[in-house]
């Protein structure tokens, strides 16, 4: 006999063998064990109460009436069974998943890319090739280069510049440098001289070993120009001023006819055209000259090569002449010329290649060398009368006047001490007036006043300039009786003949400071150089002096 029994695993009902009861059995569905219940012992449930008896049944409603839905029977769930495949399998297979997706994706791109890239560079060539073709392009692209050339030109003339300025301030730096052991020099003579010394008295001429003139050899030639150095006319009252664009801060003179002008600075001479303002010659120099002088032979110019040299220039072409060597002295340090004198009727120079020397620049050479107190003589700083009969210089602040008798120089005059640091020495074209300009004036000599003398004459000023002006450079104008001076507060000042302020022109800003004033030989005119520019001025010629 068997008996019903209902597996807990799926809940299906099944016939146990009554054999089997109360033994471990599988299901045949879902392979469940489990031990089926044994039946019941007889008069198991004799202790209880009989079961009520059944109600009567419910009568069935009408075939027509409505039947009620039947009750909704839940459906079977099946077992769950937990799945086997772990967390980090599937973390795997999702990273795999990702990488592949990865891949295809950049290689998908790049193709694209590549395809994209050979259509553009087909269709740029294409297009630059057409334009190319296009006259207006290739304008332009001219245009390009020359604008690309001009600039890269304008960066090199930026440093060549740059570079001849570096040179020019360390020759401006030399020149300061000697300057600062020349006041201690000339303090300690202000000390030790005592008493006036007798006048007049002799230098000494030493003849110079005979020697032969260098050979113009490798020297720089003189090149042509025309280019207009003149800029716009300023109007200042009765005065008309002009700007030129050269440089003449070593040196600047008018030609005996006045029709032309040499100016040398930068290491550059230049001889300009008076008409129109017209650059004519240039000779490239060097840099580390240090003195200028215009004399019968023309300019003369030194140059510091080693042991220094001073070069005879021919006037209207600028080529050079000659070249004279200079002998040295191992008394002093500085330039190799400190300074360099003649006149343009004259064909002698007078330098200072560290002892006062006579040069004949017409054979080129070295003629004499000076002596003074049996020490070596100097010519720190000169000039020479128009008409060459004088030299002047400044020695222990000083103004001197020495007569020049063939090769015989002889003191004849001095003004007595009147200046610590001497400036510069001017003469009149004329020949009438000479004056010794200083920055630092001794106060007992007219405080700081400075004085103008005729030639004849240094015991007594001829007159005045007001101590309150303190000029740099004095200019002459025989014609017109004026006195003109420059200075760092105004580049030009008008003087009558008795020391008297007339009138100022402040036509330039920024000059830095006036170094010279050279009138023009017909008067009225000047060249008027200051630490950075040139200028030329012309008066009104109706003015009263």
């Amino acid at each position: 006999m068997s008996v019903e029994r209902t597996c807990p695993g799926c809940r299906r009902p099944y016939e146990v063998p009554e054999h089997l009861l109360g033994k471990i059995v599988r299901c045949p569905k879902c392979a469940a064990e489990f031990r089926a219940p044994a039946a019941a012992p007889p008069g198991a449930y004799a202790d209880r109460p009989e079961p009520a008896p059944a109600a009567a049944p419910v009568p069935l409603p009408p075939p027509d009436a409505e039947q009620p839905d039947p009750l909704p029977v839940p459906p079977r769930r099946a077992p769950d069974v937990p799945d086997r495949r772990s967390t980090a399998t599937w973390v795997a297979i999702g990273l795999a998943v990702a990488l592949l997706v990865g891949v295809l994706s950049v290689i998908g791109f790049r193709i694209v890319r590549a395809d994209r890239s050979g259509s553009d560079s087909k269709s740029t060539a294409t297009r630059n090739w057409a334009a190319a073709q296009d006259p207006a392009e290739i304008v332009r692209r001219e245009m390009e280069e020359q604008l690309l050339q001009a600039r890269m030109d304008a960066v090199r003339a930026a440093e060549l510049e740059a570079v001849r300025a570096q040179e020019e301030m360390k020759a401006a730096f030399d020149r300061e440098d000697f300057r600062r052991r020349r006041e201690e020099e000339l303090r300690r003579k202000f000390d030790l001289a005592k008493e006036p010394v007798a006048l007049p008295r002799g230098l000494v001429a030493v003849p110079n070993p005979e020697c032969l003139p260098l050979e113009p050899e490798d020297l720089p030639r003189s090149k042509a120009s025309e280019r207009a150095v003149g800029k716009a006319v300023k109007q200042i009252r009765d005065a008309k001023v002009v700007e030129i664009d050269a440089n003449g801060s070593l040196g600047i003179c008018w030609d005996a006819e006045g029709k032309t002008f040499y100016c040398l600075g930068g290491g550059t001479l230049r001889r300009i055209a008076l008409d129109g303002l017209k650059e004519l010659r240039t000779l490239k120099i060097d840099s580390r000259s240090s003195s200028f002088a215009f004399s019968s032979e023309g300019p003369v110019v030194s140059v510091g090569c080693p042991g220094g040299e001073l070069w005879v220039i021919d006037a209207d072409s600028l080529e050079v002449k000659r070249r004279i060597a200079l002998p040295r002295s191992s008394e002093r340090q500085g330039p190799a010329v400190d300074w360099t004198v003649s006149s343009p009727n004259h064909s002698v120079a007078f330098a200072d290649g560290h002892h006062l020397l006579a040069v004949d620049l017409k054979k080129g050479v070295v003629t004499h060398e000076y002596k003074e107190n049996g020490e070596l003589a100097h010519l720190y700083l000169g000039a020479m009368s128009p008409d060459g009969k004088y030299l002047f210089r400044e020695e222990s602040g000083e103004l001197q006047r020495i007569r020049i008798n063939g090769t015989n120089l002889a003191i004849e005059d001095s003004s007595g001490k009147i200046a610590s640091i001497g400036e510069a020495i001017s003469v009149s074209p004329d020949g009438q007036w000479v004056c010794l300009t200083s920055l630092n004036k001794k106060r007992d000599a007219g405080a700081s006043a400075t004085n103008i003398y005729l030639v004849e004459n240094l015991r007594q000023p001829f007159c005045t300039i007001p101590p309150c002006e303190t000029p740099r450079t004095i200019g002459f104008d025989p014609k017109t009786g004026r006195i003109y001076s420059g200075n760092n507060k105004c580049p030009l000042e008008v003087f009558d003949q008795k020391g008297n302020l007339v009138d100022k022109y402040a036509f330039a800003e920024d000059y830095g400071e006036s170094l010279a004033i050279v009138v023009h030989p017909a008067g009225n005119k000047m060249l008027v150089q200051t630490e950075k520019k040139l200028f030329l001025v012309e008066l009104d010629a109706g003015r009263e002096p």
